[in-house]
């Protein structure tokens, strides 16, 4: 029950399993028409090979003894007694995966790999979970505050600021703010725009 709780916060339901609105199984237009199952069952680790059915090292294949598939002691357990994950997926877009560990992660990664499957397989879709995301360009036409301005008056047309120079008469200065440099944005008519370094 944890583990469904731990999957459940990450994928399910917009946040709140309780709004219908947001609940895939209610949705059944919306589904891509593929099964997947996981199964968390982490005592398979204390299984001996021979109680899984596994053959005497004498009655294996080649790829059996190659593989470890096969045992000379009763009590040899599977994988060394170590976590293990064993999928099975057909072309029809079944998908059943037993992980023998206590990890939640691997199931929210199985979870995550059942999905990406079953948009690989349905073709023309977008994996909701895939980390990734669509950027598109965009500009803002809206007014920069007095801080923001180039000039520091506010107004993104200001005159630039005048001292008198060794002469006496006065002469422009560029009055730009440190770490703020002027651009041109694509706008018409063009308008000095502020972006920070």
């Amino acid at each position: 029950m944890a583990n469904l709780d731990f999957v459940e916060g990450i994928f399910g339901n917009g946040g709140d399993p309780y709004l219908p609105e947001n609940d895939a199984s209610l949705d059944p237009e919306g589904w891509t028409g593929h099964t997947g199952l996981v199964v968390l069952a982490p005592h398979l680790t204390r299984l001996t090979k021979k109680e899984l059915g596994l053959p005497r090292y004498e009655d294996a294949t080649g790829r059996q003894r190659r593989d470890g598939m096969c045992w000379t002691d009763d009590d040899e357990l599977y994988n060394g007694g170590s976590a293990f994950k064993a999928c099975a997926r057909d072309e029809r877009g079944v998908i059943v995966t037993v992980i023998a560990d206590n990890y939640f992660g691997y199931c929210k990664k199985e979870v995550k790999a059942q999905i990406s499957y079953a948009a690989n397989l349905l073709g023309m879709v977008e994996e909701e979970h895939s980390g990734g995301a669509t950027a598109y360009p965009a500009t803002t036409s809206g007014r920069r505050s007095p801080a923001q301005s180039p000039t520091g008056s506010g107004s993104p047309t200001s005159s630039p600021a005048t001292h008198s120079g060794s002469s006496g008469s006065p002469r422009a200065t560029p009055s730009t703010p440190s770490r703020t440099t002027s651009c041109w944005c694509p706008r018409a008519p063009p308008t000095p725009c502020a972006t920070t370094a």
